[in-house]
């Protein structure tokens, strides 16, 4: 009977904690080429509203954990800066390497054009660490079985995955967070059927507290 009552009181936390996932949130485009340098791509064959990325208002640019709030055009500033000079090839390597600095190593990236945001391309973001490629294996699973990047269901778990990883001062996006998410996930309800229910809520009430704050 217990076990019951903590299962129902298990799955309202998760629904309160989906209404703060942001599922739904209106989308936004992020250049990963900023736009205040775009004479500079031009000329070597960038056209840099043909690579954006579709983002939440929060993952782009609506929390302190945000690509813009980790400083993504001053890195490109001050890289700029320093190679006036870079042919295109040096540019995309940078481009990864920046990706990869921001949570998405191993991550497959689909780029949209942002007049008709349609997608165009996509880009595979290296990776350094073991660990960044399990969790961006998990994701892509993940968006495969939920039907795409837009679903409820993988934002779900993008999310619960990029509020982790921020409890701990790293950011993560795309299928590296959604591969977290889903692992926490798994790792609660194995801890709440092998009789752990204490931590298993502890945990839960949490990541709730966190969805809250962040919202």
């Amino acid at each position: 009977m217990m076990k019951r009552w903590l299962s129902v009181y298990m799955l309202l936390i998760f629904f309160v904690l989906i209404l703060f996932t942001g599922c739904g949130q209106k989308e936004e485009y992020h250049h990963v080429f900023p736009q205040q340098y775009r004479n500079y791509f031009e000329q070597r064959g960038i056209d840099i509203d043909k690579y954006t990325l579709k983002l939440t208002k929060e993952d782009h640019r609506g929390s302190l954990n945000s690509l813009h709030s980790n400083g993504w055009n001053k890195q490109w500033a001050e890289w700029i800066e320093n190679h006036p000079n870079a042919s295109k090839k040096e540019i995309f390597n940078y481009l990864n390497k920046m990706l990869s600095k921001n949570g998405y190593q191993g991550n497959t990236l689909t780029f949209y054009d942002y007049k008709s945001k349609k997608p165009v391309g996509t880009i595979e973001v290296k990776y350094d660490n073991v660990f960044y490629y399990i969790l961006g294996s998990l994701g892509k699973l993940l968006r495969s079985i939920c039907g795409g990047e837009d679903s409820p269901c993988y934002q779900f778990f993008q999310f619960i995955g990029i509020l982790i990883a921020s409890m701990f001062g790293i950011r993560l996006g795309g299928d590296s967070a959604a591969g977290l998410g889903l692992a926490a996930i798994i790792a609660i309800i194995l801890l709440f059927y092998t009789g752990h229910f204490l931590i298993a809520l502890s945990i839960i009430g949490i990541l709730l507290i966190f969805a809250i704050l962040s919202g």
